[in-house]
């Protein structure tokens, strides 16, 4: 297992300081944090909550130091949960209110932030020491107040986009309170707002390929309902090229990520 723990660390150390810059596109390094409290209801029911937010604090462009973004992005999300079983699998059906606001967007003196409503189904398998996740994310945004700022728009902050976000994710326990974990996120906008300039994030998901997201890090159980979840993420973020009406690459981000649960009973 020391072998496979030192691959691990040797992975995310050449993700977080070699790119090799191909697409020209900018190169950011950036702080990622939720914190998700779930509280138990029943052996079936509870309630999720989760806050966090995104840091900017390094952006290149072609090998030229920008001024980063700073803060991106806060997040909040509250919703019940329902657990049950299927055969070995296990499933958890999350169903939140999901609120994001973006300081700085579009402009420094603005602040922009929409609803949604999130539904991500997730799957278990336990073999030994093996666990095995999928995930299922329905991101619906119907509510938007970025259009407000952009010309030619007005005022409409209403509508609806559709982004879906798939990701495998495998773990191994290592000991009672470690276990090593990898995954990959794979995001795509399948419904895009018509009459509305697509801005995935702040305001309506852009239709097509939208991002990926590799993952690699530990899960650290620092006692009973408490784990916490240090990982390195590496993003390549798509975008339509107006002239060409393909996607392209057009951010690369080094997240160092951090995740804390907390599961109690009401």
């Amino acid at each position: 297992m020391k072998k496979i723990a030192r691959a691990l660390v040797f992975v995310i150390f050449v993700g977080m300081f070699v790119d090799g810059d191909i697409y020209g596109a900018p190169i950011t390094g950036r702080i990622w944090n939720y914190n998700i409290i779930t509280s138990l209801i029943s052996k079936k029911t509870g309630i999720i909550t989760i806050s966090g937010f995104k840091y900017e604090y390094m952006r290149y462009l072609n090998g030229e130091s920008l001024k980063p973004k700073k803060m991106l992005v806060y997040e909040f999300f509250l919703g019940p949960y329902y657990k049950m079983h299927i055969g070995k699998i296990g499933v958890i059906l999350p169903v939140v209110y999901h609120w994001m606001g973006f300081p700085d967007i579009p402009a420094s003196s603005d602040f922009s932030f929409n609803h949604n409503i999130d539904i991500f189904p997730s799957f278990f398998y336990k073999m030994g020491n093996s666990i095995f996740q999928w995930r299922i994310f329905f991101h619906n945004t119907f509510y938007s107040t970025i259009y407000k700022y952009i010309p030619n728009v007005g005022e409409p902050e209403s509508g609806y986009s559709l982004l879906i976000k798939l990701r495998g994710r495998y773990s191994y326990r290592i000991s009672k309170r470690v276990a090593l974990t990898i995954g990959d996120e794979f995001l795509y906008g399948l419904i895009g707002n018509n009459g509305l300039p697509a801005k995935t994030g702040p305001g309506f998901t852009e239709k097509g390929i939208d991002g990926n997201r590799i993952m690699a890090g530990f899960s650290i159980t620092l006692r009973k309902g408490l784990v916490l979840l240090p990982y390195y993420l590496y993003e390549t973020t798509y975008g339509e090229n107006k002239q060409t009406g393909k996607k392209e690459i057009t951010l690369k981000s080094h997240h160092l990520s951090l995740i804390l649960k907390y599961n109690f009973k009401t």
